[in-house]
């Protein structure tokens, strides 16, 4: 059921409508909206939350066992003047989360604005096969499954504000216009992580991200829906991690550190309020903004071509990305090491970044020297067209080309009908013919040249050639 956005396999127009503040400022702020982010005893969560309270959102803090919590949503009532309280809500088990949800509801003010589905936990049992499977339930448990239950539970919220028009009191509903589900996801959904080895984890942010674009689409009409991204960020989620291990991350991050919490309130912000109203997430091909918050840099993607494209031939050179590995890739004992291939594309091939540039190298070079080629061909069209050209006017005026500039072979000149003096149009012709038969070596028959002057003095009246 999409409650009409999808009508006969098509959307229908008009799902959605733009704010009618275009102002920035009134864009982005949060005030008298209600907002929920699980996960938020510490770390990125606890972030956030302090970000929408500075925006003016009263907003419910769920933990899960850190107690902290309860200070923190105090301290940020008291500072930002907003409502907050934390609520500890076990994320994997869905009943306790749509009671939750409803029991906040009716707290703050009968409504419900946003939710940051923010809990998770990280694999920490190393390589697939040897984890525990406990763990990996676990895992998924916390981060897709209490994503999920959290989505829908906020949307039968938002749905039924969206109908009804009023909050859970019967009161009107003032400055709603969409609820905004925002996902923590992770980098880890998009690429392979290395050195550490955490599959599950992987797949289940990978499943968080393709969650919310499925959402997106479901919920249009009354509901956004997007995942943001994070990179290596320094939360108490990695302390785990061993310094070693986090050095060589460091080493693959251009900024050549980890990220900080206070780094991603303005993405999340940006999600939650007005200013996101034509920003949501169901596919790289229909989103309008994709926006993945990473201190990785993104490879762009392909352009697509129009119909009138020309393909570019096979001979392009071999590709250092797919060439065959070399002794020092295969030989255990060699001492150059195998670079670690750590950029995958969407296809799911991997490469380190040195190959992938020389492969760029090796294809400009390609493309250079048929470039080159090119022009030397067009060049040699062009020079052939001129030398038949210039055939064809030899042929058609022989002699004419090939006089020099000034010289005269034919000037009309007007003569005496009686032939007198400088002879006569006879003699003016056959000196013509003379001449042209020592510049070209062509000799004429002079009858027939003296029917066709005979026939020339006739047509123009007593002019001669010579």
């Amino acid at each position: 059921m999409s409650d009409g956005a999808i009508e006969k396999g098509v959307f229908t127009k008009n799902n959605t409508q733009a704010p009618k503040d275009g102002r920035i400022l009134p864009l982005f702020s949060l005030k008298g909206k209600t907002a929920i982010v699980s996960g938020a005893g510490a770390g990125i969560g606890l972030a956030v939350a302090q970000g929408f309270a500075e925006a003016g959102a009263d907003v419910a803090i769920w933990y899960n066992s850190n107690k902290k919590a309860i200070d923190r949503a105090s301290d940020i009532e008291k500072e930002y003047g907003v409502k907050c309280k934390a609520y500890q809500v076990n994320v994997t088990d869905e009943a306790s989360v749509k009671k939750a949800v409803n029991e906040i509801v009716d707290e703050f003010n009968g409504r419900l604005d946003i939710f940051v589905a923010n809990s998770g936990i990280p694999w920490t049992q190393g390589p697939a096969t040897d984890g525990e499977i406990s763990h990996y339930h676990k895992v998924v448990s916390t981060d897709l499954d209490g994503t999920f239950f959290c989505a829908r539970a906020a949307a039968d919220v938002w749905r039924r504000q969206w109908k009804e028009g009023k909050d859970s009191k019967g009161n009107k509903l003032e400055n709603f216009t969409y609820g905004s589900f925002i996902a923590t996801a992770s980098m880890s959904g998009h690429i392979v992580n290395i050195p550490q080895l955490q599959a599950a984890y992987n797949a289940a942010k990978a499943g968080v991200i393709h969650l919310c674009r499925s959402l997106a689409v479901e919920w249009v009409k009354y509901a956004r829906a997007n995942s943001i991204s994070p990179g290596y960020m320094a939360t108490e989620i990695s302390d785990f991690i061993p310094q070693e291990t986090k050095d060589i991350w460091k080493s693959k991050i251009p900024m050549g550190r980890e990220g900080e919490t206070v780094e991603l309130k303005g993405a999340f912000l940006y999600f939650a309020s007005d200013a996101s109203t034509y920003t949501t997430d169901p596919h790289h091909l229909l989103q309008q903004i994709p926006l993945t918050v990473s201190p990785f840099l993104s490879l762009p993607t392909a352009t697509t071509l129009p119909y009138t494209y020309k393909s570019l031939p096979s001979t392009l050179p071999p590709s250092s990305v797919d060439a065959p590995p070399t002794s020092s890739t295969t030989d255990p004992t060699s001492r150059t090491p195998r670079k670690p291939q750590y950029v995958v594309s969407e296809s799911g091939h991997a490469a380190h970044p040195d190959d992938i540039i020389e492969s760029c190298r090796k294809l400009q070079e390609h493309l250079t020297r048929m470039e080159s080629e090119a022009r030397a061909l067009v060049q040699k069209w062009q020079s052939d067209i001129r030398e038949r050209d210039l055939q064809e006017k030899r042929r058609v005026a022989p002699g004419w080309l090939d006089v020099q500039e000034g010289e005269r072979m034919l000037v009309p000149e007007r003569t005496r009908q009686d032939g007198a003096e400088g002879g006569g149009p006879g003699t003016q012709v056959k000196d013509v013919m003379m001449a042209n038969e020592e510049m070209t070596g062509i000799r004429h028959d002079a009858s027939k040249e003296n029917r066709e002057g005979e026939e020339l003095d006739r047509a123009f009246g007593g002019l001669g050639l010579r």
